[in-house]
C-alpha cells in the first residue's frame, strides 16, 4: 500500500478480535505493531452492543472509530439501542482507557429502516454531552410530522422506551414468521429471532394512537411510512402467536383446527401484503426497479434483477444456507414469494395429517427450494402501489388481528 501511495491509511475491522479465542492481547499487539499508529484506523464494528476496544487495550494505541452496526442484510424490523447510544458514547469520549478514539461511524448492511435511529445517530455527531432521550424524541416528533400532536408524542414515548431501547446483545431486529422460510418443527428459522424483548401490547397501543390521529396526517409521507411500519411490526409479532397455535394443532393431530389456523395464517399474509403495498418504501416494485433502471441491455436487465431478487430471498445458490438472511417484508413479495412457501408447507402437513403419516420434510423442502429458485429467476413486474386507502386497510388489520 505504501509503495503505491505513501499517504495510504489501512482501515481495518476489529471484528476478527471478537469471534476468536486465538486473539489474546499478546497476539493482537503483535499484529497491530506491524503498522505505525498514524497509518491505521480500526473500525470497532458493533460498539453499541459488542464493543471490542475495551477488550483489546483500545487496540493498543491505534486510532479507532465507534460504530453503530444496527442491521444485518437490510432486514426490516423496528429495533434500536437508543438508550445505549446516548449514554455510552459521551462516557467513552471522556474515558482515558478508550485510547485514541477518533470518530464515530455507521457500519450497517442496510439503512432504509428505522429512520429514528439514524436521525438520533446524526445528532450524536454534533453533541459532546449526554442527550436527554425523552426531550430529543419529543422534538423528533415535531420535526417528523411538521407540528406537535399529543397522541403521537405518547406513541413515540412508548416506542423509544421499548422497541427502540433494546437491552439484549441480539444482532438486529425481530424477524417476521410470515416472511420466514417454513421449518419442519414449526420453530424459528435461522435468521428469525423468537425472543421478543418488548411488551407487544405496548407496541399495539402505540399503533392505536397512530390510528386515532390518521385523518390529520393522511397526506404526510413520513406519517404513512411510520404507521405502515408500525402495523408491519405488530403483525410480525402476531405471526409468532399464529405459528405457535399451528404447532399446537399439529401436535394434537387436530386436522380441522390445523386447516382453520393455517388458513388464518395465509390470510394474514395477504392482508399484510395490502398494507405494505400502500407505501413505496415497502414495495418489491421499488426495490426491483432500482436494479432494472441501471441496466443498459437485456442481459444486464436479467442479471441485475436476478441479483436484486437473490439478495432478498435466498442470498446465494439454490441450496444456500443463508436463506432469509436479508429477509424483506415487501408488498407484492409478501403475498407472492412468502405466501407460496407457507402454502406449500401447509398443504403437505395437511396431507400427512389426513393420511396419519409423518410428513417427509425433505420432499417439502425440495418443493420450497424449487419455488424459491423459480421466483429468483422470474422477471414478472409487481404493482407500483395499490389503489386502496391505506388507513382503511390498517384499521381492518388492527381490528382483525391486533385488538388487545
Amino acid at each position: 500500500m505504501s509503495s503505491a501511495d505513501p499517504k495510504a491509511t489501512w482501515v481495518m475491522q476489529g471484528w476478527l478480535f471478537l469471534h476468536s479465542n486465538y486473539w489474546d492481547q499478546k497476539r493482537i499487539n503483535a499484529l497491530l505493531a506491524g503498522v505505525e499508529n498514524d497509518k491505521m484506523i480500526i473500525l470497532d464494528l458493533f460498539s453499541t452492543a459488542k464493543p471490542v476496544w475495551n477488550k483489546t487495550e483500545a487496540y493498543n494505541g491505534k486510532p479507532w472509530i465507534w460504530n453503530m452496526l444496527h442491521n444485518w442484510g437490510g432486514k426490516q424490523g423496528m429495533y434500536g439501542r437508543a438508550n445505549k447510544m446516548v449514554d455510552d458514547l459521551p462516557s467513552i469520549t471522556e474515558n482515558t482507557d478508550a485510547g485514541n478514539i477518533c470518530g464515530i461511524g455507521l457500519t450497517p448492511e442496510g439503512i432504509e429502516i428505522n429512520p429514528v435511529i439514524f436521525d438520533l445517530f446524526g445528532t450524536l455527531v454534533w453533541e459532546n454531552k449526554t442527550i436527554n432521550l425523552q426531550h430529543w424524541t419529543s422534538e423528533f416528533v415535531k420535526r417528523r410530522y411538521g407540528f406537535d400532536n399529543y397522541n403521537l408524542q405518547q406513541a413515540w414515548k412508548i416506542l423509544i422506551n421499548t422497541i427502540y431501547s433494546c437491552e439484549t446483545l441480539r444482532h438486529g431486529p425481530q424477524g417476521s414468521y410470515f416472511a420466514m422460510r417454513p421449518t419442519p418443527n414449526f420453530t424459528e428459522g435461522p435468521f428469525s429471532r423468537a425472543n421478543i424483548f418488548y411488551d407487544v401490547n405496548k407496541v399495539k397501543k402505540a399503533l392505536k394512537l397512530f390510528i386515532k390521529e390518521a385523518d390529520k396526517f393522511e397526506n404526510s409521507e413520513t406519517f404513512r411510512y411510520d404507521i405502515v411500519d408500525l402495523t408491519r411490526q405488530a403483525m410480525s409479532d402476531k405471526s409468532q402467536e399464529l405459528l405457535r397455535n399451528l404447532k399446537i394443532a399439529y401436535s394434537k393431530k387436530d386436522i380441522e383446527s390445523f386447516k382453520v389456523k393455517s388458513n388464518t395464517f395465509l390470510k394474514a399474509i395477504k392482508d399484510l401484503d395490502i398494507v405494505l403495498s400502500s407505501d413505496s418504501m415497502f414495495l418489491a416494485h421499488t426495490w426491483l426497479n432500482k436494479a432494472r433502471s441501471r441496466a443498459h441491455n437485456i442481459d444486464q436487465l436479467k442479471l441485475y434483477e436476478f441479483n436484486a431478487r437473490n439478495l432478498i430471498a435466498v442470498w446465494g445458490n439454490k441450496n444456500s444456507k443463508l436463506k432469509d438472511y436479508a429477509q424483506r417484508q415487501y408488498g407484492g413479495m409478501m403475498g407472492d414469494f412468502n405466501y407460496k412457501r407457507w402454502e406449500i408447507f401447509f398443504n403437505d402437513v395437511i396431507l400427512a395429517l389426513e393420511s396419519n403419516t409423518e410428513m417427509v420434510w425433505k420432499a417439502t423442502d425440495e418443493k420450497i427450494c424449487e419455488w424459491e429458485d423459480e421466483w429468483v429467476h422470474n422477471t414478472d413486474s409487481y404493482p407500483s402501489q395499490n389503489n386502496l386507502s391505506y388507513l382503511n386497510q390498517i384499521e381492518k388489520v388492527f381490528d382483525k388481528y391486533l385488538k388487545y
